[in-house]
């Protein structure tokens, strides 16, 4: 997805966080056990689904110390075992699923066998979460919007999900069959033992919570 010129640092593609702050989707980061933010051999970490719009300055800055609940869906909630060493985290692999808004279609973020390196202060979290999405979603949830759902559930309407698909190349400027083969070409994950084809891209999402 890096390729595309609209996902690189002077492209035009910011709709993560605009929609992050617009209240579409938030990622909870929980640590339990821990006895050191320094060091300790054994903590657990959680990742879920904001069930709550996130808490804004009238400069529409995150506030921090703000309280927030979880998404109840088994599917946007897990947890797995890490430890920090010197005042960072890293964690056993897990498989996670983030939310995620495009013009008005529900989409997930899937991301296995994840894994984070964080650092930690009193104040705040930075770093790095990274796994593998596959090819099929990273193109729906980048590009083609195939599986985009309405409010209720259900699959978005066709003319939706295709003019949506559409209108995103020329405003970024890719065109989705490209993308489509640029992802099977650049796979690196999960590879087909008959085929020897990889299945799935390594994918990173860097995280500063506070």
């Amino acid at each position: 997805v890096g390729c595309s010129n609209a996902y690189q640092p002077n492209g035009n593609l910011d709709g993560l966080d605009l929609s992050m702050f617009a209240g579409e989707w938030g990622i909870l980061i929980r640590l339990r056990g821990v006895d050191d933010l320094r060091n300790d051999n054994e903590v657990e970490v959680g990742f879920y689904g904001n069930a709550d719009p996130i808490a804004l300055s009238p400069t529409r800055q995150p506030l921090p110390h703000a309280t927030y609940a979880t998404d109840q869906d088994p599917r946007f909630r897990a947890t797995t075992r890490g430890r920090i060493v010197d005042g960072v985290l890293t964690t056993e692999p897990v498989d996670v699923r983030f939310r995620y808004v495009v013009n008005g279609m529900y989409l997930e973020r899937p991301l296995e066998k994840a894994r984070v390196r964080f650092e930690l202060t009193q104040e705040n979290l930075d770093g790095i979460l990274g796994g593998y999405t596959s090819v099929e979603e990273m193109y729906d949830m980048s590009y083609g919007f195939r599986t985009g759902k309405d409010e209720s559930g259900q699959l978005a309407s066709e003319r939706l999900r295709i003019g949506s698909a559409t209108g995103a190349s020329i405003v970024l400027g890719h065109t989705c069959n490209g993308a489509y083969h640029a992802l099977q070409q650049l796979a690196d994950g999960d590879r087909d033992p008959k085929t020897g084809q990889c299945r799935s891209l390594s994918t990173q999402y860097r995280i500063r919570a506070i």
